[in-house]
């Protein structure tokens, strides 16, 4: 994403929700820029915001003033946005020099149709050996599925964990990805749809599809998966 098209982004949500505003242009900046820790003060603002709001200590008009003063310092910062700002990789997550990296896809049994989709998409990179690809529901035995997803995991280089509420729900796979996050693996969220996952430690990463948006928000599933493909790419020895 350009620096145009993210200053675009955030605008436009500004008008209706600060919150996601402040979040996109987080997830849009690489994490050593300097603006990005300009966003994470103003994300330490708006926080406070809402603990005072919570405890009553603070009126409407104080309210008013606080948030006008985050949203303008939000403007203000995007208004100086430039393509500097973002030439730092995109993804907070570091390629590896593997020739061949492996992927480790979990996810809820229930998501089945959808990792086969991803797969389907992810497929000619495979073909081609340009990477490994495990699906932890894949295993044809059945018995043995979650210890036999743990050792390839071991030895794997990202986990791709498919964000639906059935994930959240599963507390093997959830567990595992849990695990995962716990030992500072590399994992990449793919939302598949919108689920609430603050304070798992997800809500940290950088996800995809691109521009903070789910699967679920494509009217073409097609492109929603093209996209995710597109920044997988990028972690492949050679990517762009």
């Amino acid at each position: 994403m350009t620096a145009s098209e993210l200053k675009a982004l955030v605008t436009k949500l500004l008008v209706d929700d600060l919150d996601q505003a402040l979040k996109t242009a987080q997830e849009g900046l690489p994490e050593a820029a300097p603006k990005a820790k300009q966003i994470l003060l103003l994300l330490g603002k708006q926080a406070d915001l809402k603990k005072g709001i919570g405890r009553g200590i603070l009126n409407a008009e104080n309210i008013e003033l606080g948030t006008n003063q985050v949203r303008s310092s939000l403007i203000d910062l995007m208004d100086t946005l430039t393509e500097g700002d973002l030439s730092v990789t995109s993804s907070t997550i570091a390629p590896v020099t593997a020739t061949k990296p492996k992927f480790v896809v979990v996810y809820d049994q229930a998501d089945q149709a959808v990792a086969t989709q991803l797969n389907r998409h992810l497929n000619i990179l495979r073909i081609t050996g340009k990477l490994e690809i495990y699906n932890v529901n894949d295993d044809k035995g059945g018995e043995n599925t979650l210890e036999r997803a743990q050792l390839e995991w071991a030895n794997a280089d990202y986990m791709l964990a498919l964000i639906t509420v059935n994930l959240f729900n599963s507390e093997d796979w959830f567990g595992m990805v849990y695990k995962a996050l716990g030992e500072g693996r590399r994992v990449i969220p793919i939302r598949i749809q919108r689920a609430d996952y603050e304070g798992t430690g997800l809500e940290k990463l950088r996800s995809l599809p691109t521009q903070n948006r789910a699967v679920s928000d494509f009217g073409n599933m097609d492109e929603a998966y093209t996209d995710i493909v597109g920044e997988i790419k990028r972690l492949l020895p050679g990517g762009r």
